[in-house]
Order: C-alpha cells, then structure tokens, then sequence
C-alpha cells in the first residue's frame, strides 16, 4: 500500500516542485510562472505532512521496523531530490523540514545508514553544476 502512495501520489508531488523550482528552469531552460512554482511547491508539502502524518505512527522506519525496508530507501530517494533545491549538506536539515519532525528525524536515521554519502555523491555534484549557471 505504502509503495502505491508513494509512485502515484509522493514522487509526482515531490519531483514536480523539484522541476518547476529547478530542474525545469536552470537545466533545461523551461519557464514556469510564479502561480505554477507555488502549486507544485504546495502540493508538495501537504505531501510531506501526510508522510509525517500517516507513516510514522510507529518509531523506527516506515514500516515500524527498526531496520529500513524498500520502501524506505526509495522514499528517501525521493525526498533527496530536494538537496538541489538547499544550501544544506543533507536533506534533513532543511528548514522546510522542520514542520515535519517525523520525516525529518527518519531522514537522519536514512541519512546515518552506510554508503547514503557515496550513493548521493552524484546528486550534490549535479547540484553545483547548477548552482554555476545561475
């Protein structure tokens, strides 16, 4: 079910405002108006608090283990998208997190797992590519 929630309703809403904010724009040249950055970016975060809200009534990971399962590794695959849209070193410190303390304390314990830095490694460079063609 979790898996479901996530590729139809999560990754759109979560990718959209990525790509109307920035990948559209700096990486590809496409305009958006203010009006459309502003639904993406609000359809993203009531995402974000239904994920706080309804996935994390158990502590641990999403599934309430202790340890992570798929669909942990591919919802914090998405929410990493958001580090081309932050100064921060790693998702979980944005501030926009702060809202939602569920989602922000999983992401520390995603980002704390072996190998998160390599495997992210290519994301924060194709951040800095885009940061120079400002």
């Amino acid at each position: 079910m979790f898996l479901d929630w996530l590729h139809t309703t999560f990754r759109p809403a979560i990718a959209g405002y990525q790509f109307a904010h920035t990948m559209g724009p700096k990486a590809f040249g496409i305009s958006f108006t203010e009006k459309q950055v502003e639904t993406a970016q609000k359809k993203a975060l009531n995402v974000l608090k239904e994920f706080n809200d309804q996935y994390f009534k158990q502590p641990g990971f999403i599934s309430g283990q202790s340890q992570p399962t798929i669909a942990d590794i591919f919802a914090f695959g998405e929410l990493v998208q958001y580090l081309v849209l932050t100064e921060e070193s790693n998702i979980s410190e944005w501030k926009e997190f702060a809202k939602y303390p569920n989602v922000q304390a999983w992401a520390k314990k995603m980002e704390s797992l072996p190998h998160v830095d390599k495997v992210h490694a290519g994301l924060r460079k194709y951040r800095t590519i885009l940061k120079s063609k400002l």
